[in-house]
C-alpha cells in the first residue's frame, strides 16, 4: 500500500520516533546578530561560507564570521543605507552601494577604490562571472555598467520610464537583466549593448532579479506580491509565484539550482523547488524582511530584519529530502517493517528495540538520499 494517506502515516511514525521534522518554524535558526542600530537592506555571503557581510540603514557594513557573537569588523564610509552588498566569485573582493557611490574592498574589509557617477542612491550590484565588469541599479529611469579594471563606467543604458532597481548578470555572461519600478523587466546583449526584449507581466515594481545557475531561469521579485518565471533565453512568462502575501524583496538560488528563496515584508522566508515551483518550507520572522543570501555550500540561509536584526538559518537536508524523495522514503521504510509494531502484544522492551533500530535506518537513509541532492 503506497497510497498518499499511508505516506504521511510511515513518516509521522519516523518523526515521533527520532524528532525529525517540526512544525516549529524557528526550528532551524541557528543564531540571531544583534548589533546594526537600524534595518538591514542587504547580506551577502563570502563564497568560503563561513563568513557574511551585512548593510544597514545605520550605513554601516558589518563583517561577521558564522559563528562568531560579535561582528569582527565595522565599515563606514556611506552616508545612506546600504542597500547593496556583493562578493566576487573568488571571494578576494566585495562592492557596497548605499550613497551614490560603489565602494570597493578588499575581503579583510580594506578599502581599495570608489566609483562615482550614479546621481542617486545605489539599490542593487551584480558582478559579471568573469569578475570583469559590474553593474548598479539606483533610482534613476537609467543603469551603468562598470569596468572593473579600468573603473569606468562604460555604458550607461537607457529604456526604462522609472527607476531601476534590480540588475542582474545572466550565468554565461552574455545578458544583463534589469527591472524597474515601471512594472518591466527588460533583457539586454552585454556585447552590443542592444535591448533585446521587454517582459511585462508584474503588477508593481520589480525589486530583484536573479538568473538560475543553469541559466535556464529568471526570477523576478515584485512589490505586487508575487514572484514570476521566465525563460531566459526567450523571456516567455513561465509561471507566477503567490506563497508571499505583501512585497517580495528578494530572491536567491542555490548555486546547485535545486532551491530558490525569497524574503518578504510579510515577515517570511521562503524556500521553493525549482522543478515544480512550490514552497518547500517557510522561515517565519516577526518583522518585515528586506533581504536573504544562501551560502555557496548551500547549508546556512541569512535574512535581514526591519527588526535591525540578522538571522543564520539551517537549510536543513532533511526538509529537501521529504520533498524531493517521499516516495523513496515512504517505500523503504514500510519494507524495513520497523515503524510499525510487528504484534499486538509488542513490549516496552521490543518497543525500544525496534525504535533504535528504526533511528539507526532513518539516519542512514537520509544520508542515503541526501547524497543524491
Amino acid at each position: 500500500m503506497h497510497s498518499r494517506i499511508f505516506s504521511a502515516f510511515i513518516l509521522s511514525l519516523a518523526f515521533i520516533f527520532v524528532s525529525a521534522k517540526s512544525n516549529d518554524n524557528n526550528k532551524y535558526l541557528i543564531k540571531k546578530y544583534k548589533e546594526h542600530t537600524d534595518q538591514i537592506q542587504s547580506l551577502a555571503f563570502n563564497p568560503n561560507s563561513t563568513s557574511f557581510l551585512s548593510g544597514s540603514s545605520d550605513e554601516t557594513i558589518k563583517m561577521w564570521t558564522l559563528l562568531s557573537n560579535k561582528s569582527i569588523k565595522t565599515l563606514k564610509r556611506h552616508h545612506h543605507d546600504v542597500y547593496a552588498l556583493k562578493f566576487s566569485s573568488d571571494g578576494k573582493y566585495f562592492f557596497s552601494g548605499g550613497d551614490n557611490s560603489i565602494d570597493m574592498w578588499n575581503s579583510d574589509g580594506s578599502y581599495i577604490k570608489t566609483f562615482s557617477g550614479n546621481a542617486t542612491s545605489v539599490w542593487s550590484i551584480d558582478i559579471s562571472t568573469d569578475n570583469n565588469y559590474i553593474v548598479n541599479g539606483c533610482f534613476e529611469k537609467v543603469f551603468r555598467l562598470w569596468n572593473i579594471n579600468t573603473q569606468k563606467c562604460e555604458y550607461t543604458f537607457k529604456g526604462h520610464s522609472k527607476s531601476v532597481l534590480a540588475t542582474a548578470f545572466s550565468k554565461d555572461g552574455k545578458q544583463i537583466a534589469s527591472g524597474s519600478q515601471d512594472n518591466t523587466i527588460k533583457l539586454w546583449d552585454l556585447e552590443t549593448k542592444r535591448l533585446l526584449k521587454t517582459i511585462n507581466g508584474h503588477g508593481g515594481n520589480i525589486y530583484s532579479l536573479a538568473f538560475s545557475p543553469d541559466n535556464k531561469y529568471i526570477a523576478s521579485a515584485s512589490r505586487d506580491k508575487t514572484i514570476k518565471i521566465w525563460n531566459a533565453e526567450t523571456g516567455d512568462f513561465i509561471k507566477t509565484l503567490t506563497a508571499h502575501n505583501r512585497s517580495v524583496m528578494e530572491i536567491k538560488f542555490s548555486t546547485n539550482g535545486k532551491f530558490m528563496v525569497s524574503a518578504s515584508y510579510d515577515a517570511t522566508v521562503k524556500v521553493w523547488d525549482t522543478k515544480n515551483w512550490e514552497v518547500i518550507y517557510t522561515y517565519q520572522h516577526s518583522e518585515p524582511i528586506n533581504c536573504v543570501d544562501i551560502s555557496s555550500n548551500n547549508k546556512y540561509i541569512i535574512s535581514g530584519s526591519s527588526d535591525n536584526n540578522i538571522y543564520l538559518w539551517e537549510v536543513n537536508n532533511k526538509i529537501l529530502v521529504d520533498y524531493y524523495f517521499n516516495n523513496e522514503l515512504t517505500k523503504e521504510m514500510e519494507e524495513s517493517k520497523l515503524f510499525v509494531p510487528q504484534k499486538s502484544t509488542e513490549n516496552k522492551k521490543e518497543y525500544k528495540l525496534r525504535k533504535e533500530k528504526a533511528d539507526i535506518f532513518l539516519k542512514k537513509l537520509y544520508s542515503k538520499y541526501s547524497n543524491k541532492l
